[in-house]
């Protein structure tokens, strides 16, 4: 017993340790959830009445109901978008079994399943939306079993009543984001216990639920115009001095990104990829100082992965330039997602992705290239 819960701390808190350093980029969030489904008990019948009964009976059978209805209630807080911390309250309810014996004699008993859980939850987005994960923790198993015999198993001395254990669980399911604050779960989950004769057994959530963050999105940022500085009082001077010529203005040359990649990728398209060798061509032989590389997404979907997008399309281009000639060490690259639009909210009404305002917002999409020059 005390072995066994040794074992699954260590094991728990060696997978801490090796998550930990996923957590440094937090985006701190609460959120709270429940599950119903199905919980499937592995019970050896066979063992636990061999286990109850003393030699010399004989069976003439023995049922078991190892299926039943289970739920679970929960809140965690998600550090980041991989990782997070959870707990909750579970019951995989009932099960029952019935066993006949020789001399006539019946014995029934009913094992009842519930407790709490702490868990570490790792999860690896597929999409915008989609995400799959992995859980692995401790769960504490309340198991409340009763007796009722009859005949010959009448009077016997069966082990009745309520024990709590600490094992190991593990689980994996897929998630699905509804809207920024609530997602749809599925789940299978395995919770291990110790039966009434104390030997080693499993229970199967099979489950699906709903999520909801307490976690609010963060506001996109409002470039304010700056206000201008106040005129300085100047005392009379003797006649000014030549100013020296005023340093080239950047050229910023603005590409569609919707002609230069695929939709939610970041892999350059052949045309794209002809266009910025006509850019790097009429480079050759000019003298410049930097070259900044800037991706841009419309307003539409959610604010963390359109800035994840930009920047890699961003990051892109700055690649495919290197390989014709640029120095990687003049080229910046960034993406600001849809901060910085083209249109407006007059001219492109509306928040929900119609094939309209796609298209309507098609000048948001883009990168521009902004090559400062030496004088």
């Amino acid at each position: 017993m005390k072995t066994t819960r040794s074992i699954g701390t260590a094991h728990f808190c060696l997978l801490a340790c090796f998550l930990s350093p996923v957590a440094l980029a937090a985006e701190p969030g609460i959120y709270a959830g429940f599950n119903l489904g199905r919980a499937s008990s592995a019970v050896d019948k066979t063992r636990i009445t061999d286990e109850l009964f003393a030699p010399g009976f004989t069976y003439t059978s023995r049922r078991a109901d190892t299926k039943d209805f289970g739920f679970k209630l929960y809140g965690g807080y998600q550090f980041t978008p991989y990782f997070a911390l959870e707990a909750g309250y579970f019951d995989l309810g009932s099960y029952n079994l019935d066993s006949a014996i020789l001399p006539s004699g019946q014995l029934l008993s009913d094992m009842a399943f519930r407790g709490i859980n702490f868990d570490a939850v790792v999860t690896v987005p597929v999409s915008e939306n989609v995400s799959v994960f992995a859980r692995a923790g401790m769960n504490q198993v309340e198991l409340k079993s009763d007796y009722y015999g009859s005949g010959s198993a009448a009077g016997g001395v069966y082990p009745a009543g309520t024990r709590r254990d600490t094992h190991e669980k593990f689980g994996v399911g897929m998630a699905y984001a509804i809207n920024d604050a609530v997602s749809v779960r599925v789940e299978a989950e395995r919770y291990q216990f110790e039966d009434v004769i104390r030997r080693d057994g499993n229970i199967n959530l099979y489950s699906v639920g709903l999520v909801y963050s307490f976690a609010k999105p963060k506001p996109m940022p409002v470039v304010a115009a700056p206000t201008p500085a106040p005129a300085p009082v100047r005392a009379p001077a003797p006649a000014p001095t030549p100013a020296p010529a005023p340093a080239p203005a950047p050229v910023v040359t603005t590409l569609s990104a919707d002609s230069f990649f695929a939709f939610d990728s970041d892999v350059l398209l052949p045309a794209g990829q002809r266009e910025l060798d006509t850019m790097a061509a009429s480079l050759s032989g000019t003298q410049y100082d930097v070259i900044t590389v800037t991706g841009h997404t419309d307003r539409l979907g959610r604010q963390a992965y359109n800035l994840a997008l930009s920047t890699r399309r961003a990051e892109s281009v700055k690649a495919y330039l290197i390989t014709r000639g640029i120095q990687a060490a003049k080229i910046t690259a960034r993406g600001i997602n849809g901060s910085n639009p083209v249109t407006t909210m007059a001219a492109c009404p509306g928040t929900v992705a119609t094939p309209a305002l796609i298209a309507c917002l098609q000048p948001d999409r883009r990168v521009e290239v902004e090559v400062t020059t030496r004088r």
